[in-house]
């Protein structure tokens, strides 16, 4: 039986009559024949027949916001038939698919003044257990079809009308998160959605119940402090992403709205601790896909027969897709600036190469060009940033960030990188570095000591010889409490734009110009302040690089061609860092 509300649970929504009926009473009902139920008493549900299942209903002057519910296949009613305490399940019933309302048949003949009546659901064959599932599948927004298999119940007193037909309400004693994710921060794009949900607190969440007469539910089996819910499709588990490709969700709207992403999930009514739920987001466009969790401090309380509504504002790390530049390039001359239609971001934006819209890798007159006139000299000062990359880490400070950073690989951490139209799309996948702070505190040093020496005590901001550092990445996750722990910065990977080469020894820039997409979630490129001592058209850059091939993850600082596409790497690339490349 399925009776969720919204935001508010409607008691009594259901009325269902039971009335005895000889055979000549009964004509066809549900297409069968009323010698299907010779000699049987029925019991009849006549609810509004204006209910349908898993509609959000909008508040009106005669009800208010709801979710409707129906009788389903699998759904049965016991009745206390002989006043002690064993209940009877019905013999029959008419419902052939789902039904707003339904007919109930018993083999006795029952005329007393009222009688008990329970439901518990679909999977118990009890009177007085319910199982709450600890997977949840929903097959459209806001739909409550199937939550009679996962641990829907109640109870209710049927009783004698004028007409000799039993009526009750019932009353549901299950308790319900009622999600509506959205997000007023992003315009996500309408390939964004939510795949699955995980539900976990500290009490137990799955399980076998007893139901007493007055409907409270004692524990009897614990299964697990887990719930998932999932659309249409099941999920391969948690740590298994990138086994959802393909696989359909609801969307996420600008505003609540229970009609368009609506989630049900049936629990025990109860008070949790330390209750958390983790959206999974997909973007097939993007293929970025990622959790957004939400943790609950305090106690949290669902109470029986009523819904625990969250309206979840979705609030991600979102980057300007306009912070790629040529190193030093002038403030604000972004790499595609005059030509954003032409710029590649998804993986489908260009089918090899695109060969037009980015400033000339070998001109000067353009003002998206790098900064010709820093370089190739023996002093620092000849060889910093200072235009567009002069407040950026230099060289021995992102050196001090490879070596000394921790990094860690983190695969699931979400954000949104603005498209065209100012449509957000997910991406997923970052490092995780110790600040240069936190890095100066551990060894003892001052921030000043960083920028002036690497960790093996060169200056490679006036050294010709190249760094030789390399570093694999060897921890997976992110740190505790990672988006408010200051001694931390994320750095996603944005990928980067390189222009294609010829083959072959003497590679050269191939003509014509040629640029793929980004490659964003897979790598990264983080300009430095620092040009290269030895070359005129090198300078530093903080490299992240991944292979799911040969499951290989490094970070690195590297001397890479200057007329390539970068953000920039600032030291705080947090909300109050200097750079635009940031947190929205």
């Amino acid at each position: 039986m399925k009776n969720i509300v919204s935001k508010l649970l409607v008691t009594g929504l259901v009325c269902a009559c039971f009335a005895s009926c000889s055979t000549e009473s009964i004509e066809e009902v549900g297409g069968k024949k009323a010698e299907d139920y010779k000699g049987m008493t029925c019991f009849s549900d006549e609810g509004p027949a204006t209910r349908t299942a898993g509609k959000y209903v909008a508040q009106s002057s005669t009800e208010p916001a709801h979710v409707a519910f129906l009788w389903t296949q699998g759904d049965k009613i016991w009745v206390n038939t002989t006043g002690g305490t064993t209940f009877e399940k019905n013999d029959k019933d008419d419902i052939s698919e789902q039904v707003a309302t339904s007919n109930f048949y018993f083999k006795k003949n029952l005329t007393a003044e009222s009688y008990k009546v329970r439901y518990t659901g679909t999977v118990s064959d009890k009177a007085d257990e319910v199982v709450f599932a600890a997977k949840q599948k929903q097959t459209a927004p806001n739909s409550a079809d199937l939550i009679g298999q996962y641990g829907d119940c109640g109870i209710a007193t049927a009783t004698k009308n004028a007409n000799q037909k039993y009526s009750f309400n019932l009353a549901h004693k299950a308790g319900y998160l009622v999600l509506t994710p959205y997000s007023s921060v992003h315009k996500f794009d309408s390939s964004v959605g939510v795949r699955a949900v995980y539900v976990t607190a500290n009490e137990g969440l799955t399980g076998t119940y007893t139901m007493a007469a007055d409907g409270k539910l004692t524990k009897k089996t614990e299964e697990g402090k887990q719930i998932v819910w999932y659309y249409q499709e099941d999920v391969a588990g948690h740590n298994n992403i990138n086994e959802e490709d393909g696989k359909p969700f609801l969307p996420i709207p600008a505003t609540s709205d229970a009609s368009k992403n609506g989630i049900i999930i049936v629990l025990p009514p109860g008070e949790y601790t330390n209750l958390s739920i983790e959206y999974l987001l997909v973007d097939p466009l993007s293929g970025g896909k990622g959790y957004y969790k939400k943790s609950y401090k305090g106690t949290v309380k669902v109470e029986a027969g009523k819904p625990h509504y969250i309206a979840e504002n979705i609030k991600l790390y979102e980057y300007d897709k306009n912070q790629y530049y040529t190193w030093d390039a002038a403030t604000d001359e972004y790499f595609w600036k005059g030509h954003e239609d032409r710029q590649p971001i998804l993986p489908g934006d260009v089918m090899e190469y695109r060969e037009d819209g980015f400033p000339d890798p070998t001109g000067t007159t353009d003002a998206r060009s790098y900064n010709h006139s820093q370089g190739h000299t023996t002093t620092v000062d000849g060889n910093k940033a200072l235009k567009s990359a002069a407040n950026a880490m230099n060289v021995n400070e992102a050196l001090w960030l490879v070596e000394k950073g921790s990094p860690m690989w983190d695969k699931t951490k979400l954000y949104a990188i603005t498209y065209r139209d100012n449509v957000c799309h997910l991406f997923n996948t970052g490092v995780w570095f110790k600040t240069l702070k936190k890095i100066a505190a551990d060894e003892g040093k001052t921030l000043e000591a960083l920028k002036t020496l690497a960790p093996n005590g060169k200056d490679y901001r006036i050294d010709p010889a190249a760094p030789e550092v390399n570093v694999e990445i060897a921890s997976f996750g992110r740190p505790a409490k990672a988006n408010t722990n200051a001694d931390y910065m994320f750095l996603p990977c944005t990928g980067f734009y390189g222009f294609k080469h010829t083959e072959g020894a003497s590679a050269q820039l191939e003509t014509p110009y040629k640029i793929a997409a980004p490659l964003i979630g897979a790598t990264a490129m983080y300009w430095t302040s620092s040009a290269a001592a030895r070359s005129s058209e090198g300078a530093y850059a903080l490299s992240i690089f991944s292979s799911a091939v040969i499951d290989e993850y490094t970070v690195s600082v590297i001397n890479t061609t200057k007329y390539s596409g970068h953000p920039i790497l600032f030291d705080n690339m947090g909300v109050n860092g200097p750079g635009k490349f940031r947190i929205k």
